[in-house]
């Protein structure tokens, strides 16, 4: 019931706050989502895949899966236009009757990934134990809050507050839903441990296509520097940490 509550949470009151206060600043903003990218990217590559991959019965078949959820993360960006990994501004007329429907096709597009993302959370829990589902859990709370942000952001420029208000709750269920669907599911029997490690390795892949982008475009001109690399580094470590308190 808690990574439920949590995931409602931390997807509802960013953006409430955004759309009721004000913005973040940007430089916040972008420390916390180079963060939760590095994190994500870590976790993925030094635990989660390397646990379906011992779990699955067929590593190719879970690998083939994979890269399915890395190109299908690239066609649903399509439609996102790079919320779920922070972008807030689009090049377009927003008093239009297009800005609004665009607006919806992003809310639903993300709300897929959401739901998607959710139901990854059943393997964490179910695969191993609730360790290394609350190593998972605790990465997509990170990855939400950005993406609340900027959802936010930009139905407001688009929409009245209140159908922007209803947009994020909407937003902010798909998450536990799928979760609670997932979990159902796998307690009838219904979805199979190996309908378990598909959701897996798609919404692995995914995460991983999200979490290689925001770790490039913090850094466009290839140089270092430090207010740019130093998140990323963090969120690195807060990941090898928690994956080292899962042994």
């Amino acid at each position: 019931m808690l990574p439920i509550i949590l995931l409602f949470l931390f997807s509802l009151l960013p953006g409430a706050l955004v759309l009721f206060r004000k913005a973040p600043g940007k430089t916040g903003f972008r420390f916390l989502l180079t963060f939760s990218g590095a994190y994500l990217l870590t976790l993925i590559c030094s635990h989660l895949l390397p646990d379906l991959f011992v779990h699955g019965e067929d590593p190719h078949h879970i690998g083939s899966w994979v890269v399915l959820g890395l190109f299908g993360q690239m066609l649903l960006e399509g439609f996102t236009k790079g919320v779920e990994h922070g972008h807030m501004h689009l090049h377009s007329d927003h008093k239009n009757t297009g800005s609004a429907l665009t607006g919806f096709s992003i809310m639903i597009a993300l709300s897929v990934h959401a739901l998607v993302e959710g139901s990854m959370l059943v393997q964490g829990f179910r695969m191993t134990n609730a360790v290394d589902g609350f190593g998972l859990l605790a990465g997509i709370l990170v990855h939400k809050v950005p993406a609340s942000i900027a959802l936010a952001m930009i139905l407001s420029q688009r929409m009245n507050p209140r159908v922007v208000l209803a947009l994020l709750l909407l937003f902010s269920s798909m998450s536990p839903l799928g979760l609670a669907l997932g979990d159902s599911l796998h307690k009838r029997d219904i979805l199979s441990n190996e309908g378990l490690q598909i959701l897996y390795g798609l919404a692995s892949g995914s995460l991983l296509y999200i979490s290689f982008t925001i770790i490039f475009e913090a850094r466009k001109d290839h140089g270092f520097r430090l207010k740019e690399t130093l998140p990323a580094i963090l969120g690195a470590l807060a990941a090898f940490t928690m994956n080292w308190g899962m042994h």
